[in-house]
C-alpha cells in the first residue's frame, strides 16, 4: 500500500472509531504494513503518527481505564471545524464561490 493511502485509511479509521482503537486492531487493520511483532512495524507506525500530526491531524493515544480501552484516536472536536451558523443567504454565496 501506498504512503499516501495508508495514512488516509489510518486517519479514517481513527475518525470512524467510536472509542480508542488498539495497537492490535491497528495491526490487524494494516496487516501488510504493521503486521508482526517486529519493532520495523511500530518505528513505521510511530513515523506514520507523526506524518498525520504534521498534516495537523490530532492523533494521540488515550491510556485507558475501567471504562475505556486504551489505544490511538483522532480527536473530533480538534479535527472537526466548528459549525459557523451562517444565515442561508451566506451559504448560498459560499455554494456558489
Amino acid at each position: 500500500m501506498q504512503k499516501a493511502e495508508r495514512l488516509l485509511d489510518l486517519a479514517a479509521l481513527l475518525l470512524r472509531a467510536s472509542e480508542p482503537v488498539s495497537w492490535r486492531e491497528i495491526q490487524e487493520q494494516f496487516a501488510e504494513d504493521y503486521g508482526g511483532t517486529g519493532e520495523a512495524a511500530i518505528r513505521k507506525f510511530e513515523r506514520d503518527k507523526a506524518d498525520l500530526l504534521e498534516l495537523a491531524i490530532p492523533i494521540r493515544y488515550e491510556p485507558g481505564d475501567e471504562d475505556l480501552t486504551a489505544g490511538y484516536l483522532i480527536d473530533k472536536d480538534e479535527f472537526y471545524l466548528p459549525d459557523l451558523k451562517l444565515p442561508p443567504e451566506d451559504l448560498a454565496m459560499l455554494y456558489v464561490a
